[in-house]
């Protein structure tokens, strides 16, 4: 389970769903006022004209691209389940103010605009369940590295399976990725379920791959070839 900040309070005016797997870039300028980030909304809504900008995977399920005006809805979604969050994820020691997250956010935003990763926000029912998104992203080799995660409230919905498949999709159609690889700590079982539910091959065990605060965590490591995957292909 590779990490990210997120939750929903002055809930950010949340874009309209839209038919299943198209691609949207309606942004207006007005949304990213206020934010230092380089290029700013020039940079920003080339990037979400030339990949997404919101996706509905089901009637009450969307993903949207992360931006920081999410940043005091994710904030206070991470606080809430931060005891729950801790277990698995080391960052959460350096979240502690809806600041750290829109920072965080911003950033996220530049490396979605260079290409370097992707990063989403999750909506369930209209409110912040979590966030999902490519860690990283290996252009040269065609590899994207995902991680994601919930909060407690959310879990066992089938919300993150659905959310990882369609990121597969975005893998293959926008970033030309031809695997995507997802790490989870050993005993983390319902990270682990999701790529081993999707098709994933258990590739190996990297040890003591990780430290959360202070346990080191071993960590199982999934791979997709994505021409194979049975799922992307019936999207096609």
């Amino acid at each position: 389970m590779n990490p990210t900040p997120d939750h929903p309070i002055d809930t950010p005016r949340i874009p309209k769903p839209l038919a299943k797997s198209r691609i949207s870039a309606h942004a207006s300028p007005a949304m990213c006022s206020g934010y230092r980030i380089p290029g700013d909304c020039e940079e920003i809504l080339v990037a979400r004209k030339k990949y997404m900008f919101s996706r509905a995977l089901a009637d009450s399920l969307t993903i949207s691209l992360s931006i920081p005006q999410y940043a005091d809805g994710l904030f206070e979604l991470t606080d809430r389940n931060r005891m729950f969050l801790r277990r698995w994820l080391p960052w959460l020691d350096g979240t502690i103010t809806a600041e750290d997250t829109r920072q965080f956010l911003a950033l996220q935003v530049q490396r979605f605009a260079r290409g370097e990763g992707l990063h989403v926000t999750i909506f369930s029912d209209g409110s912040m369940a979590g966030v999902a998104g490519f860690n990283s992203l290996d252009r040269t080799n065609g590899i994207g590295y995902v991680g994601y995660w919930l909060g407690e409230e959310f879990t066992g919905k089938g919300i993150m399976t659905t959310v990882v498949r369609d990121l597969i999709e975005v893998g293959r159609r926008y970033y030309s990725l031809q695997k995507v690889d997802i790490r989870c700590a050993t005993g983390n079982s319902r990270s682990r379920a999701i790529p081993e539910r999707l098709g994933f091959s258990h590739e190996g065990t990297l040890c003591r791959a990780e430290r959360v605060y202070d346990p080191w965590f071993d960590h199982e490591v999934y791979g997709l070839l994505i021409d194979k995957c049975e799922a992307v292909r019936g999207n096609r």
